[in-house]
């Protein structure tokens, strides 16, 4: 009978020892007082007082990977989800005279460090979330509000791992933040500046004029961080693109050009005048049978962005006149071409080759091209204080079969050069 108490003692010791494999933080005043090994039955059943210490050694060595392990935690914070009121062992027994000691209280020490032990990784965990924003509070539910959190020994006998895992979870989501409207840096509140802007989210059209349209608190994408930046957003990491910050540029250098047009054209202009360039060719009766001329003008102009008056140029004008005109048995041809450009060789604008149409003497008039350069509608970059116009004028005339009476004229001019300037 006493064999079989011994073995029933041993068995539910045992069982009882196994079932603290999750355990936790040794309390400073405890220790183990079981010792020594029991054998029965030619060890069919056997209890080593040195699996409770091995279970010890575990737990200590689990609580000595959390960050703060040098600190033992409060028995305060697990008092009220104590296992050991729920271990059945009790008394001690003594075998042999102290040489075997089988002890119920150390079943309560291991329960004890179990409770330390998983309350000492849900606080760990919580305040790994709280540097992310995510709190727990005195219910144990989910807050992103610093002023909500409750202290740890409020929170952590409610605190379930689901609802920790699910804290892990949300702590990269701004769901939280969907119904909240955007402000700017001023604090004021944002608006989309149309319908369309608002289906389409595009948050380089808005605006802090009320109207129907709030903006959103919405996940960030890659397109909405500058490139070179990443953020995590519900899981999934962003790098940027910079795509918005382009999108706000484009825009505001649109509206400030259309700003500046109004601006200056709603001034007085001032224009700094540059001499004609003049190409012409001429035959009369008298010249020799089978004699040609030719004339050929190029001139380059040196046209200050800023003029002395500390005025900005906007535009550049001029005219070509031009005309290839014959009587009788002659040739004739009269072209010109324009080119405005950077000291670096970037064209801003070229008119390509100007050719007058020959016709008969007997039609004197010229063609009249106007040109206006406007400079707000180009894009162009220079580090010269100047931009760069050449004209270039050529004409040509010779007799076909002789006449006392044949006559030809080639002409090409640019006129009325001017730079302006406000």
């Amino acid at each position: 009978m006493k064999k079989n108490l011994i073995m029933l003692c041993t068995a539910a010791t045992v069982a009882a020892a196994c079932m603290t494999s999750a355990s936790i933080l040794a309390l400073a005043d405890s220790g183990i007082r079981s010792t020594g090994t029991l054998a029965v039955e030619e060890e069919e059943a056997l209890l080593c007082a040195a699996d409770v210490s091995y279970l010890q050694s575990e737990m200590n060595s689990l609580t000595g990977e959390l960050p703060d392990a040098e600190h033992t935690m409060p028995y305060d914070i697990i008092k009220d989800a104590a296992r050991r009121n729920r271990i059945q062992s009790k008394g001690t027994i003594d075998y042999a005279g102290g040489t075997i000691i089988l002890d119920a209280s150390d079943l309560k020490f291991l329960a004890d460090e179990v409770d330390m032990l998983e309350n000492a990784y849900k606080i760990s965990t919580a305040q790994a979330l709280n540097q992310m924003g995510t709190y727990f509070t005195a219910d144990a539910s989910i807050s992103y509000d610093p002023t909500e959190a409750a202290a740890p020994e409020i929170y952590i006998p409610k605190l379930s791992y689901d609802r920790v895992r699910e804290g892990i979870l949300q702590s990269q989501s701004v769901a939280h933040l969907a119904a909240r409207q955007a402000s700017n840096a001023a604090g004021e509140l944002l608006f989309y500046d149309s319908e369309e802007a608002q289906n389409n989210r595009r948050l380089d059209a808005v605006t802090t004029d009320t109207n129907a349209y709030p903006l959103l608190i919405q996940a960030a994408t890659a397109d909405n961080l500058s490139a070179g930046t990443a953020a995590w957003v519900g899981g999934t990491l962003l790098i940027g693109n910079g795509a918005d910050n382009q999108a706000y540029y484009h825009k505001g250098y649109e509206t400030g050009g259309e700003e500046a047009k109004k601006h200056l054209y709603g001034g007085e202009s001032f224009v700094s005048a540059y001499p004609d360039v003049c190409a012409d060719a001429y035959f009369g009766s008298s010249d020799p049978l089978w004699t040609e001329v030719s004339g050929i003008k190029n001139e380059v102009y040196q046209i200050p962005l800023i003029d002395e008056q500390g005025r900005m140029l906007y535009g550049i004008t001029f005219r070509c006149a031009y005309r290839a005109r014959q009587h009788l048995y002659n040739e004739v041809s009269a072209s010109g071409s324009y080119t405005l450009s950077t000291k670096e060789g970037e064209v801003i604008e070229t008119g390509g080759r100007i050719d007058a149409v020959p016709y008969r003497i007997e039609d004197m008039a010229f063609t009249y091209q106007d040109v206006y350069i406007d400079l707000f509608s180009k894009c162009f970059s220079t580090q010269d204080p100047y931009l760069y116009l050449q004209l270039q004028g050529s004409t040509y005339a010779r007799y076909v079969e002789f006449n006392t009476e044949a006559q030809a004229h080639a002409n090409f001019h640019f006129t009325g050069i001017g730079a302006k300037y406000k």
